[in-house]
């Protein structure tokens, strides 16, 4: 039985779970990027198990997209009665994940991050994550904008890429010693002589964390470039609303490019070999085989 509050934003509950049902819930580890692929993967494992998705009224999921399907409580706290199941490595595919034992509520984890949880449902995940109208609107509008500006300019139509360029954490003196790879210019260069050769009339909207950087690396070849920084949110937002993107590193510019639908460039290699890191993952399950890896 459910008792149902309204809120200018969100229709949310508090609870007892319904008799009948089964439920899942993940672990929402990191940040934004992160959730998104955890939600989706939770998404694509509960279609094929017959689960119903708990979300809390304060997840960022909850906040920024649609998620039109999951139930929304005001926290997730029943979770922690249900059964864990935890994944060894964050980004390697699980198979035990698409057949679970059932009539069992489930708080599944840790990280998930392998579009094959959700190879089965990519329209429906797509759905999911719509951004909610205010984000979807102020996204639109900058992507528009310059659209408009450059078609003005070149007297024909133009293709938009969305460039995310990550440094920020990366960047650190902390993180050198660990098996994540600062994603060298060169391979931006590469992307971006990429979309040149496969597209007319090019125009690319960059988001990063370091614009200054942004600026220099994309100072090449008399490229067309604009550069926005907002709230974390928006620039997701702004990118996935490009008809194309660039990424570097992350789940952050991974989830740009696959809410995109258009064409992905990705870092072939953005782990170091021999690193604790990169036995974390298998790219094969990490990078849909549909984008483009460069070096």
């Amino acid at each position: 039985m459910c008792s149902i509050f309204f809120s200018p934003r969100v229709l949310f509950y508090t609870y007892e779970l319904n008799s009948g049902e089964n439920y899942v819930c993940q672990t929402f580890n990191g940040r934004l990027g992160n959730h998104l692929y955890q939600y989706a993967s939770i998404y694509g494992i509960s279609k094929v198990n017959n689960l119903t998705i708990i979300l809390g009224r304060n997840d960022d999921l909850v906040r920024y997209f649609e998620v039109p399907t999951a139930r929304v409580f005001v926290n997730r706290d029943v979770c922690q009665t249900f059964v864990e199941k935890f994944a060894n490595h964050c980004c390697v595919f699980d198979e035990t994940f698409m057949n679970l034992p059932k009539n069992q509520n489930y708080k599944l984890g840790v990280y998930l991050q392998s579009w094959k949880y959700f190879q089965h449902v990519f329209e429906e995940v797509r759905n999911e994550l719509t951004f909610k109208k205010e984000i979807r609107v102020k996204a639109k509008h900058v992507v528009n904008n310059y659209r408009n500006i450059y078609i003005a300019k070149y007297k024909e139509n133009v293709t938009v890429v969305g460039v995310h360029i990550r440094r920020g954490d990366i960047a650190s003196e902390s993180f050198k010693l660990g098996g994540v790879v600062l994603v060298p210019d060169s391979y931006v260069r590469h992307a971006v002589d990429y979309f040149l050769e496969k597209f007319k009339s090019v125009v690319f909207i960059v988001c990063s964390d370091d614009i200054n950087h942004a600026v220099e690396v994309m100072r090449y070849k008399n490229v067309s470039a604009e550069f926005v920084h907002q709230q974390p949110i928006y620039d997701l937002a702004i990118l996935s609303h490009c008809d194309h993107v660039l990424t570097t590193s992350g789940s952050f510019g991974w989830w740009a490019g696959f809410l995109s639908r258009g064409t992905v460039t990705y870092y072939k290699y953005p782990m170091k070999e021999g690193t604790f890191e990169r036995s974390e993952y298998n790219y094969d399950d990490y990078f849909p085989p549909v984008w483009i890896g460069l070096d």
